[in-house]
């Protein structure tokens, strides 16, 4: 039998069904051992963004923010609470069309990250692709 640690990780690699529903619901057990540790709903998150299940994606980041709190440990990877959650709402929500929320998504993402070229790129690519008459709506 193999450790949850090593499952997460080979998740990484392989994506495909299995291992993305071994991954899910490794990071599932990780949210009932501790429902305000922010990484398994921001990795959950990625995840379901990864197979364009964009509405999951953004639905795990919202229950996330409003379950977790920040505990500041070495164990809690700190860019979970700054751009990494923001990035995934900021692609999920460019995605399904809401532009707008997109658009403050990769900017507030960004602004936590300023030198990050990915960032960058995403909220250019969010407003490049983003017509005024969306931005006035």
């Amino acid at each position: 039998a193999s450790d949850w640690s090593s499952d997460v990780c080979s998740s990484d690699l392989d994506n495909d069904n299995n291992n993305y529903h071994n991954a899910i619901e490794s990071f599932k057990s990780g949210i009932m051992i501790d429902p305000e540790f922010m990484e398994n709903y921001t990795a959950i998150a990625e995840f379901y963004m990864s197979q364009g299940a964009y509405k999951l994606a953004i639905c795990n980041i919202n229950i996330g923010y409003h379950s977790c709190k920040r505990k500041y440990s070495w164990v809690e990877n700190g860019n979970n609470w700054t751009y990494k959650p923001l990035e995934v709402l900021a692609i999920s929500n460019f995605m399904i069309g809401n532009k707008t929320k997109a658009i403050a998504y990769a900017a507030k993402a960004l602004s936590f990250a300023p030198n990050d070229k990915s960032l960058s790129d995403n909220l250019y690519n969010c407003v490049a692709n983003t017509s005024i008459d969306e931005l006035l709506k």
